[in-house]
C-alpha cells in the first residue's frame, strides 16, 4: 500500500515507490473509498482494517527507528560531552 494515510485523513498523498518487476496496480480514492462504505460496508470494513493493521506496523516501526535514534544522539552527545573535557 502506498499513500494510505490519505484515504484516512484526506491530506494529499506524499509517497513514491519505484516497481522492480511488472506490476498491476489499483488506485483508491477517498471519494470511491466513501462510496464503497455506502455501497458494501462489510468489504469497507475489512479494506479499513487492512489499512490500519499496516498504518500500525509502520507506526510501531518507526517507534523503534525512533528509540535507535535516541540512543544514537545520547552516544555522540556523550563522546562530544568527553572530548570537551579534554
Amino acid at each position: 500500500m502506498i499513500g494510505e494515510l490519505a484515504l484516512l485523513d484526506g491530506e494529499p498523498r506524499h509517497a513514491s515507490c519505484t516497481a522492480s518487476s511488472n506490476l498491476r496496480c489499483a488506485i483508491l480514492t477517498r471519494q470511491a473509498l466513501e462510496q464503497l462504505m455506502a455501497d458494501k460496508p462489510a468489504v469497507a470494513a475489512k479494506l479499513m482494517l487492512g489499512v490500519s493493521l499496516r498504518s500500525a506496523v509502520r507506526l510501531r516501526e518507526n517507534a523503534e527507528k525512533l528509540k535507535l535514534y535516541v540512543k544514537l544522539t545520547q552516544a555522540m552527545e556523550q563522546e562530544i560531552a568527553q572530548r570537551s573535557e579534554i
